[in-house]
């Protein structure tokens, strides 16, 4: 017995079955994505480049000394906080990027922590564009290797200093 509300019920039945294992899915990925950031340790951004808006993950801003809610979303409150001789170098590997002059946003510099001492950090992004070659947002990840970069320094002076006196030594 075929009945054409029975038949519709049906198919609507296993459409919403379909939906379900969907949602399920993009919950899946969510966690996925959610876990291996928190297990990262890194802060994520994502810059909506046709409101000119960025989320600023807690962990983003917590590395800069930020609460949750202690920053704004315009892209200068990552900006005025890179360190001025940085700061050049940051916005021409952004551009060479949304250019698409390079595949990926990968950049080593210095930011302004809220306590006033500058740290070290690594970002990282990539961009999607429309039809027509513009970039229409930016994602990625912030990493603070302060301390990367200090046990870098101290190997390059132990290399280029005597132990004992302190002195440059001949390979200086």
């Amino acid at each position: 017995m075929n009945h054409p509300l029975f038949d519709m019920i049906l198919i609507n039945a296993v459409e919403l079955l379909h939906l379900k294992e969907e949602l399920q899915q993009v919950r899946q990925s969510e966690e996925r994505y959610a876990l291996a950031a928190q297990g990262a340790n890194d802060g994520v951004w994502d810059w909506n480049l046709q409101t000119n808006q960025v989320f600023f993950s807690h962990r983003w801003k917590a590395m800069l000394g930020y609460p949750a809610d202690g920053l704004s979303d315009r892209p200068e409150e990552w900006f005025d906080r890179v360190h001025p001789d940085d700061l050049h170098w940051v916005k021409l590997q952004l551009t060479a990027h949304l250019e698409q002059q390079a595949p990926q946003f990968e950049c080593q510099h210095r930011m302004l922590h809220q306590g006033g001492e500058y740290r070290w950090m690594l970002s990282r992004g990539a961009a999607i564009w429309n039809e027509d070659g513009k970039a229409l947002r930016m994602a990625g990840s912030q990493t603070d290797i302060t301390t990367w970069k200090q046990a870098e320094e101290k190997l390059v002076y132990e290399a280029l200093h005597d132990t004992l006196t302190g002195l440059p030594n001949r390979i200086f």
